[in-house]
């Protein structure tokens, strides 16, 4: 989980994994272009399968923070950072680190392993 941010713990997360066609790893600001039709409609048009916008981007590049931040502004509700090896992050680390510009992000942010995002990625496509 990210440790930054202002988030309301305690709370439940229901929504629909929207996956970038480009900008994967999330260090630009995204634009509508960057999403296929499916997530277009989840994310802009707000017609989401259940409750909440998730975008999964993949790790490295930029800081955690970055790619918070850029799903925050395109209107996802949560972040997702998909390992791409089982090696792309410490294994004891289980918290998304803060670059000292965090506490203005709202909302949630998880690190989930190489096996889940393929897995997410492989039910999206």
């Amino acid at each position: 989980m990210g440790n930054f941010g202002h988030l309301d713990y305690g709370s439940s997360i229901l929504g629909q994994v929207v996956i970038p066609v480009s900008n994967t790893d999330g260090c630009l600001p995204f634009g509508t272009e960057m999403f296929d039709k499916k997530g277009q409609e989840a994310i802009f048009q707000d017609k989401v399968a259940l409750e909440l916008a998730i975008i999964l981007v993949d790790v490295g590049n930029c800081s955690v923070v970055t790619k918070v931040r850029n799903i925050e502004k395109v209107g996802g509700k949560v972040a997702l950072i998909g390992k791409k090896q089982r090696e792309d992050w410490d294994r004891e680390q289980s918290t998304l680190p803060d670059d000292g510009s965090g506490h203005s992000i709202n909302i949630a942010s998880f690190l989930v392993s190489a096996r889940a995002s393929k897995a997410f990625k492989k039910t999206y496509s």
